[in-house]
């Protein structure tokens, strides 16, 4: 994968480590020498799930979506993703060719190869019909569709990779349920490869990270802005930037 798909360090380590998008081996199944039928993959167990409610996104605590392992197909060949992340990962270490169908939702450029796949419904609202038709024999859900795994796994072997969340963002959650990937597409090394460059990207960005800076959150013409301890104080707490604003000053804040 050409070292265009890195974006600009400050602002793309967190997308990166969250959806691992990364240099990949061509063939998904090099990295592995011993063929296999199934691979047994845990569930996510997360401790906050997003919830939707009046048009409004909030997280909150659910000890109900704790699952047990599953049972996955080794380097399946037709899986719907209701997780982008997930859709960006199996991209980054070649396999993203066995994809059939993501729900609806805008993508970015460099993921635009895929926009005309078949639609599954949204990330909160699976299409089950849509979903059956396509016959897949993988269903990835993740934070906002994790209240549809149940129905889906009527359908076909379903895995939840909902990255446990506590509040702030936390890439390590991400490059793990990268490895589980990997685990089961036998692209471990591909997963290893680019967990090394984002680690080392990480690193250069704290050593050179002398300055103020400010994360911002835009949407439906309002904005939000997120400070030291906050979900994406991951820039100020980790990274080693200065907060430029108070966030506590600012409207629509998230964190102090």
């Amino acid at each position: 994968m050409s070292s265009s798909r890195i974006p600009v360090p400050i602002a793309g380590l967190a997308a990166l480590a969250l959806a691992l998008t990364a240099c990949a081996t061509d063939d998904p199944g090099a990295d592995s020498a011993d063929s296999a039928d199934s691979v047994m993959v845990a569930n996510a167990q997360p401790t906050l799930v997003l919830v939707e409610s009046d048009g409004e996104s909030t997280f909150q605590e659910d000890t109900e979506v704790a699952r047990g392992a599953v049972e996955v197909p080794y380097q399946p060949t037709a899986v719907v993703t209701f997780d982008i992340a997930t859709l960006d990962t199996l991209d980054a270490i070649g396999a993203g060719d066995t994809v059939v169908g993501i729900p609806e939702i805008p993508l970015p450029d460099y993921l635009s190869q895929y926009a005309d796949l078949p639609k599954v419904g949204t990330l909160f609202e699976p299409d089950y019909e849509a979903v059956a038709e396509l016959d897949p024999d993988l269903i990835v859900t993740a934070a906002r569709s994790t209240g549809a795994y149940d129905e889906l796994a009527e359908i076909s072997t379903t895995i939840d990779l909902t990255a446990a969340f506590a509040g702030k963002f936390d890439p390590t959650a991400g490059l793990e349920r990268a490895e589980q990937l990997g685990e089961i597409f036998g692209a471990e090394d591909a997963v290893a490869e680019a967990a090394e460059r984002i680690n080392a990207l990480e690193a250069d960005i704290e050593s050179a990270a002398d300055g103020t800076a400010l994360v911002l959150s835009v949407s439906g013409g309002e904005y939000g802005a997120f400070g030291e301890g906050s979900r994406f104080g991951y820039f100020y707490d980790v990274l080693g930037f200065t907060p430029a604003v108070v966030a506590a000053d600012l409207p629509g804040v998230e964190g102090s």
